[in-house]
């Protein structure tokens, strides 16, 4: 089962996992890290090559996560969004063993929780194959998924569900007090697309392979993203979902583990001790916690970072122990 501990010097060389165009057949194990022989290693698999740029106009939107791991489902609370919705999509990982995700693991279930409300089972598309993140899998594959507009209504609760088949521990145990049955769930996370005055881009491993679908530990992943239209004065918000964060081992709390920063354009956006907005790390699984973790959904308002021309995001994300897999981001401006 994954183990973070504090940063040493082998782990701290730089270790990049997923959207490369290599396989391994080796991992970097789950109860210690590499010796310092095997680094840099190349863990991953390729990105799947999907190109599919989604954008808005007059827009504006929300996102709502929860975390899958040992569960059936995960109920998220969806705020912010302005009616009429124009578009919705659903983003899960899974872990996986074997050559290949098996098709199942590209199914799931989403419906809001209202009384009549329709139930849909969504079948995904497979965005990204990322590596490993410490767990022992043969990867962790991203899916995305179109959400009828006779689901993705607006603000309220919706719930995912996975199917009854995939042979994955629904229990509810504690993930770092279990041995780790396959496939292993990390979450789902929701984007609505609401009606506003705003442009909305959507980032995942389809439009950023360098930087999106990526498994990566105790180095700095860096990646860019080029807007789509042009700034329309308003607030500009960027949110982010991604997989594996944790605070320690189950709720034993390691400092170096929680310090993950994030960077935009240079500046600060959230950690510790880097004078950001937020000095809270991204990458604690806060939609999980306390337990399972492995999941997290955040947003923050980026108003004070200059976009540039064309309007661009550099994105620095810094770990500092901790496996950790990026899945999408979204931007208003």
């Amino acid at each position: 089962m994954k183990s973070v501990t504090s940063t040493t010097a082998a782990v701290a060389a730089a270790m990049v996992i997923g959207s490369l165009s290599a396989y391994a057949d080796d991992t970097a194990g789950t109860a210690a890290a590499p010796s310092a022989a095997h680094l840099p290693r190349i863990l991953g698999k390729a990105a799947v090559p999907l190109v599919r740029v989604i954008a808005f106009t007059n827009a504006q939107y929300g996102t709502a996560g929860g975390a899958l791991r040992n569960r059936g489902a995960a109920a998220f609370n969806m705020s912010g969004v302005v009616t009429p919705v124009q578009g919705a999509y659903l983003y899960w990982a899974v872990l996986f063993s074997g050559s290949a995700p098996a098709p199942i693991l590209s199914h799931i279930t989403l419906n809001r929780l209202l009384p009549g409300s329709e139930e849909v089972k969504l079948i995904g598309t497979l965005v990204a194959i990322a590596g490993d993140p410490c767990w022992g899998s043969s990867g962790s594959a991203i899916y995305r998924a179109d959400v009828p507009l006779s689901v993705a209504t607006g603000n309220g609760t919706y719930r995912v569900t996975i199917p009854t088949t995939t042979g994955a521990d629904t229990s509810g145990a504690d993930p770092w007090a279990v041995p780790v049955t396959f496939p292993a769930y990390e979450g789902a996370s929701l984007v609505i697309v609401g009606s506003g005055s705003s442009i909305v881009n959507i980032f995942d491993p389809s439009t950023t392979p360098s930087g999106l679908g990526v498994t990566f530990i105790s180095t700095t992943l860096s990646y860019t993203e080029t807007l789509l239209g042009t700034p329309s004065g308003g607030p500009v918000l960027f949110d982010t979902f991604g997989a594996d964060g944790q605070v320690g081992a189950s709720r034993a709390e390691t400092a170096s583990v929680t310090g993950e920063t994030t960077y935009i354009n240079n500046s600060p956006i959230s950690g510790p001790g880097i004078g950001a907005p937020n000095s809270d790390s991204d990458w604690n699984g806060n939609s999980g916690a306390p337990l399972p973790q492995l999941w997290d959904d955040h947003g923050h308002n980026i108003s004070e970072v200059s976009l540039g021309s064309p309007p661009a995001l550099s994105v620095s994300i810094k770990s500092f122990g901790d496996c950790l897999t990026t899945v999408a981001n979204v931007v208003q401006f």
